[in-house]
């Protein structure tokens, strides 16, 4: 896992599953419509507009001291529509839901601490800032990832590609709509023998939310916080038993898997 702390959440009466990959366009005044096309994208896998970076994620094993290419492609898939893309670097973190997000250290409302990442964004370069990707064309990018030596485990960062923002009709109303791909980098650094494990719950909470007006279900909500201080990638998988005293005897409620994350 990327964050130091993860939770994961579960209702009794209702789940929600969480996508990942991608996110919008924060506070500017056409994130709301953008929102709505992620939305669409992330039903839709890669692709909206006619637009598509690939591939969307790169996970790679790597060796301390080497020079990594690593290779993606802009492709427009329009007929008649030029994009302008700009492309960055940027730390890499993830939600409690999963979700994969861009650390932006000059947003006020940021709360990651940069200092307890595992971050390779100083290892990566770029050698453009922007690209033209004309109608039926692919264009090929390439950063180069310098490992430095001693290194192990497992690091992250993102490639944000950007679209230029363009007005479009959505229900006879003149809209400005733009894209932002968060591409996550995930690069296993080797030397040695593989590093342990080193996941632990710190935290455990259950809490009961009777029927109301408002909510005429009963429902049981668990937490767990758990913390990753080793260097590995773990993927989690969350179960939620519940259990009900009835006459001095145990019953089962629930016994609900959580989605992975």
């Amino acid at each position: 896992m990327v964050y130091g702390k993860r939770s994961m959440r579960a209702s009794v009466s209702s789940f929600e599953d969480q996508v990942c990959g991608l996110a919008c366009l924060g506070s500017r005044p056409w994130a709301r419509i953008i929102g709505i096309a992620i939305v669409l994208l992330l039903v839709s896998s890669s692709a909206f507009g006619d637009f598509l970076v690939q591939p969307i994620m790169i996970k790679r094993q790597v060796h301390p001291g080497r020079t990594v290419p690593l290779e993606f492609k802009l492709e427009n898939l329009g007929r008649d529509t030029t994009e302008l893309v700009s492309l960055k670097l940027a730390d890499l973190t993830q939600n409690i839901h999963g979700v994969w997000q861009e650390v932006e250290p000059d947003d006020p409302n940021n709360t990651v601490d940069v200092s307890k990442l595992r971050s390779c964004k100083s290892w990566l370069t770029i050698d453009v800032e922007s690209a033209v990707v004309d109608p039926a064309q692919v264009v090929p990018i390439t950063l180069l990832a310098n490992i430095p030596g001693g290194t192990r485990g497992f690091y992250f960062a993102a490639l944000v590609a950007e679209t230029a923002p363009r007005q479009v009709q959505l229900d006879s109303a003149g809209a400005l709509i733009g894209l932002r791909y968060i591409v996550p980098i995930i690069l296993e650094s080797q030397a040695g023998a593989p590093l342990p494990h080193a996941v632990t719950l710190t935290d455990v909470g259950l809490e009961y939310h009777p029927a109301t007006l408002k909510n005429p279900t009963a429902a049981v909500y668990a937490t767990m916080n758990i913390t990753n201080n080793g260097g590995t990638y773990s993927r989690l998988q969350g179960i939620l038993r519940v259990h009900q005293e009835v006459g001095g005897n145990w019953r089962r409620v629930a016994d609900l898997k959580l989605t992975p994350t």
